[in-house]
């Protein structure tokens, strides 16, 4: 019968005969721990035998050579964590996109007034977004002045950045809260519509609102708002008149 490697040919094949290298250290350390376990018993043996000083001396010897043989066998090699950036947003992040149609109720100058814009932005993980929006008067308001002519009709709008926090954006009916940050322009006009006097101004406003989901792709927000107006100069109208709560509907389409 003719070998192969040192096994039979019927047997080349055999895991062990095919790859040696693998089991040599299985039972390189079966071996060591027979020894482990074969000098114990012979301890314990000569301990009973001798005297106090060779035992101490025999016991001494086997606690080391166990302990080296363990040290030998669980070779455990300790890999320091890799430090990671501390991010405000970890793992993946979902994007969405929106926009929509905003008609606000408010009184500006004591005044009923109505607004008509539009808003829209980028959001993600559906919980923050970021876009802008702006708005402006759709009904004429008179404005009573010092100047030559008195009277004049107001053009009034306002717009700017807003960031938004939406909570639970995925039930029927959910929260969110947004802040619009930026300007606006307040313009005196007579009725040939040519603007005589205007000014700028910084507004701020926070607002929240309560969402339907009507569609995947569309929804209707109810909220209410306070516009913070600040640098009016003309006269016929101040800071103050210009600023006062605000509700508002606003309908979305988009992904979100």
């Amino acid at each position: 019968m003719q070998h192969f490697g040192g096994c039979p040919q019927n047997v080349a094949k055999h895991k062990f005969c095919a790859y040696p290298h693998k089991f040599l250290p299985f039972f390189a350390r079966y071996a060591e721990i027979s020894y482990i376990i074969a000098g114990t018993f012979l301890a314990f043996y000569l301990v009973r035998k001798e005297n106090i000083m060779r035992k101490i001396i025999l016991i001494s010897i086997m606690i080391a050579s166990t302990a080296l043989a363990i040290k030998r066998n669980l070779n455990v090699e300790v890999i320091p964590k890799e430090k990671q950036d501390e991010v405000l947003i970890r793992g993946p992040v979902e994007k969405g996109i929106f926009g929509g149609v905003v008609v606000k109720f408010s009184e500006i100058n004591q005044e009923f007034a109505c607004l008509i814009g539009g808003r829209g932005g980028f959001i993600f993980n559906h919980v923050f977004a970021i876009g802008g929006g702006g708005y402006g008067l759709a009904n004429p308001i008179t404005v009573h002045t010092v100047y030559p002519l008195r009277d004049y009709t107001m053009d009034y709008g306002y717009g700017g950045l807003i960031l938004e926090l939406v909570f639970g954006s995925r039930k029927l009916v959910h929260f969110g809260v947004n802040t619009l940050i930026g300007g606006g322009s307040l313009c005196y006009r007579t009725a040939y519509y040519e603007p005589w006097y205007d000014d700028a101004f910084f507004v701020l406003e926070p607002s929240a609102e309560l969402t339907l989901n009507i569609t995947k792709c569309f929804r209707m927000d109810i909220g209410g708002s306070y516009r913070y107006i600040c640098g009016t100069d003309l006269d016929g109208v101040s800071d103050r008149g210009l600023s006062g709560a605000t509700g508002h509907i606003t309908f979305k389409f988009g992904r979100f």
